[in-house]
């Protein structure tokens, strides 16, 4: 997870031998969550949704890989 320069956040996953990325644009907010495509290397395609902490920084990305299974990464 790192910050972008405009604004939000980018998401990279290495997951059995697929890069994924999703981009998060909205406004950070202290409870708040945001869902976003998950593009993949090999056409592999899915969603993450970021979810932030009561101090409005992100806490966890729960994510979901079609075909690969999903799970949880806490920051």
């Amino acid at each position: 997870m790192s910050a972008r320069s405009g604004g939000g956040y980018t998401f990279v996953l290495n997951r059995d031998r697929a890069v994924c990325t999703a981009v998060f644009e909205d406004a950070a907010a202290a409870g708040a969550t945001e869902l976003s495509d998950l593009d993949c290397s090999g056409g592999n395609e899915g969603t993450a949704t970021i979810v932030y902490g009561s101090d409005s920084r992100p806490d966890r990305v729960v994510y979901a890989v079609n075909g690969l299974g999903g799970g949880t990464i806490d920051l």
